[in-house]
């Protein structure tokens, strides 16, 4: 796909959004966020890259605290643009540079840089929308903070303004899925180096099985609004349960499952 053809299919996925409301908007970037496979891929598996598999219990601590952070964190996305970045008018182009934090900027292992999101038009032209034409209301833009750097090379958007709403549409148990399915095709990988194959293999299984249980726990005790009044404790045991034995713990299951996820997703999404 040449150049001209993606700048031409950005914009006129642009003009197709800039008819939505800010609202809808948010909807579709959180439906996106949760159920695209290659947002998720680059979302999560720098971190699972990144990760120490060091088979002990400060292992199983780090996967309880990720776990944890993508089921509460709270939706505090903020933006920063690079200088040169917007076109005439406004508008982004499809060339735009910045980074997408979906946690808040203090959260910078869940950064997505825009031309990652290349692989999602939608995506890319939502939040495009959010950043340069969304106006709730006369006056109230979605970021109700904009900051740009003495030499002007970024602008930085904060306080969003619909919060609640992407938290409430973000499917949080997706994001677990994909990252354990991820986690359990690293952890394959590394067995299959090691002379230790089939150990290895039950003592990752047996730690991310506690850490799942312990993250359930939890989140039974306390569970954030946004997991109220809905099947989201439900499916994450359905990920602990493939974690129970040694054939289910295996990236094709986990793979299905995760698939199974976005049906009833989206199901729920068109109703």
């Amino acid at each position: 796909m040449t150049e001209a053809i993606i700048a031409a299919y950005c914009a006129h996925m642009q003009a197709i959004i800039g008819e939505w409301s800010p609202s809808t908007v948010v909807q579709q970037l959180a439906l996106h966020a949760s159920t695209d496979p290659e947002f998720l891929h680059l979302l999560l598996d720098v971190w699972v890259q990144q990760l120490d598999h060091a088979p002990d219990v400060a292992f199983e601590d780090e996967l309880v605290s990720f776990i944890g952070e993508l089921m509460t964190l709270p939706a505090n996305f903020a933006v920063v643009m690079m200088r040169g970045t917007v076109s005439g008018g406004g508008a982004a182009s499809s060339n735009s540079t910045g980074d997408w934090y979906l946690f808040g900027l203090e959260q910078t292992r869940f950064k997505v840089p825009f031309e990652l999101l290349r692989t999602n038009f939608v995506m890319l032209a939502c939040l495009f929308r959010l950043i340069y034409q969304g106006q709730p209301l006369p006056g109230r833009p979605v970021f109700a903070k904009t900051a740009s750097a003495a030499d002007r090379s970024e602008s930085v958007c904060t306080e969003f303004m619909y919060p609640d709403m992407f938290s409430a549409h973000l499917d949080r148990v997706c994001l677990v899925g994909y990252f354990v399915k991820l986690l359990c095709v690293k952890t394959y990988v590394i067995a299959a180096a090691r002379a230790d194959k089939n150990d290895y293999l039950l003592i990752v299984r047996q730690l991310l099985l506690s850490a799942l249980q312990r993250v359930e726990t939890r989140l039974a005790a306390k569970r954030p609004e946004w997991l109220l009044g809905n099947d989201a404790l439900a499916r994450l045991h359905e990920i602990t349960v493939l974690c129970q034995s040694r054939e289910s713990f295996d990236p094709g299951r986990f793979l299905s499952l995760f698939r199974s996820f976005i049906a009833r997703r989206l199901l729920v999404a068109r109703k």
